[in-house]
């Protein structure tokens, strides 16, 4: 698991999602969310929900900016409190809004916050965790069906497309040939669909790739070179407009 503790006054967050889920809380200030077609305001005391493939985007809801504490949690550990045994009913675990207020649920998570940045012993914490995650779904999730999840074959072959082929330079061509469809077809249908256009969704992919790279151990040069950005600087860029931190910042945390 993932998590950030940051304080922003000017952040542009780019349209995004994360493959994670997304359980966090907003301390100070105030943060402006775009997420299921609509603006949402955040402000001191928000708890924030946010389910895999769930793109939005955001900045500052102030001149004062905010501070924020967000929690990226795989989606093995949110199936693992449920006692379902129909792998695809559990992957359909979602929230029903993207944005809370329970003072038991910011309190527990302010605590594991807190737990987590002293280093204490990691039974304490796993203990704690185990327990916010239950409480949370509980008070904020809802089962999903599987049908409400599926992708039409043209969208599907376009995402995978883009995956196996991240590092690559990619046309609108090569997505209409795939799909059988226009160009304008290509770019409305899959942004229907994934709420981002192919090429939001390909920089997306890019920066989870180069994430995954610097958890590994890779150097800068290497990791803007294996997923696609034309330099360390166009990879930076877009890595702080997704997970709100440079990529420097970021693999401090791995060495």
């Amino acid at each position: 698991m993932d998590w950030l503790v940051a304080n922003y006054k000017r952040q542009d967050f780019s349209r995004h999602s994360h493959s994670e889920y997304v359980i966090g809380i907003i301390e100070s200030g105030k943060h402006d969310v775009w997420c299921r077609g609509s603006w949402w305001q955040a402000g001191r005391n928000a708890i924030a929900t946010l389910s895999p493939d769930e793109p939005h985007f955001g900045r500052a809801g102030s001149e004062l900016g905010w501070s924020q504490t967000m929690f990226y949690i795989p989606e093995e550990s949110v199936r693992d409190i449920f006692d379902a045994d129909d792998k695809n009913v559990r992957s359909g675990i979602a929230f029903d809004s993207p944005f809370h207020e329970c003072s038991l649920i910011y309190s527990k998570l302010c605590l594991l916050r807190d737990i987590l940045g002293r280093n204490r012993d990691p039974l304490c914490a796993e203990e704690l965790f185990q327990d916010i995650l239950k409480t949370v779904f509980a008070a904020f999730g809802s089962l999903t069906t599987t049908e409400a999840r599926s992708v039409s074959g043209a969208d599907n072959r376009i995402r995978e497309y883009l995956h196996d082929n991240h590092a690559q330079r990619i046309s609108l061509d090569q997505l209409c040939n795939l799909s059988c469809s226009s160009k304008q077809m290509v770019i409305a249908n899959f942004k229907r669909r994934f709420g981002m256009t192919p090429f939001q969704y390909l920089q997306n992919v890019r920066v989870m790739k180069a994430r995954d790279l610097l958890r590994s151990g890779c150097g800068l040069a290497e990791v803007s070179a294996a997923t696609g950005f034309s330099d360390q600087s166009h990879l930076s860029r877009n890595f702080k407009a997704v997970l709100g931190v440079t990529p420097g910042q970021y693999s401090v945390v791995f060495q």
